[in-house]
């Protein structure tokens, strides 16, 4: 996986892509700044209002349609309250007579990360990638002229442009 350090969604995008986020089928590319920066989906036609229009999908856009929602994992990766931590932070429950107020952390080290998750994450993933991946071997070629092309001017490289196969969401961090 990747993290995202800027997990949000673009508010350029459409509507229903801000409201449920990045999902499966998600082609797109890793920001300098730590997000995702989403061109189409595969598993939805190209008019579909999250693609946009024709105009939005690389030339000859043809929607994967093998697809199937039984290969697909969805489970809670972290309950809610989970938090992650560098090793060198350590945490302590802050609790007043039968209420727990909250969690402290402190770093033994210089510098320490801490991702606390107050309504946990659920992840989802593609179980079969295989057929995903002989996909996006037919179609590389016309995703990177479409995304290096005019319309785009993204200036990938090969290996840069990535198809999402699952990930962590959480609403809450």
């Amino acid at each position: 996986g990747h993290p995202l350090w800027f997990p949000q969604v673009s508010t350029n995008l459409p509507a229903e892509l801000r409201s449920k986020g990045f999902s499966i089928g998600d082609v797109g590319n890793f920001s300098p700044d730590g997000g995702f920066d989403f061109l189409f989906n595969i598993l939805l036609p190209a008019n579909h209002p999250i693609n946009g229009s024709e105009a939005d999908v690389p030339e000859g856009f043809v929607p994967f349609n093998s697809f199937n929602h039984r290969h697909v994992r969805e489970y809670w990766e972290f309950e809610p309250g989970t938090y992650l931590a560098s090793s060198s932070v350590e945490s302590a429950q802050v609790d007043m007579e039968y209420v727990t107020l909250g969690v402290t952390f402190q770093s033994t080290a210089s510098e320490g990360a801490v991702l606390t998750m107050p309504h946990g994450a659920q992840r989802v993933d593609l179980i079969n990638t295989t057929t995903f991946q002989e996909y996006m071997s037919q179609n590389a070629e016309s995703w990177y002229r479409f995304v290096n092309g005019p319309y785009c001017r993204r200036n990938l490289s090969n290996g840069e442009l990535h198809l999402v196969y699952g990930g962590d969401k959480s609403t809450s961090w």
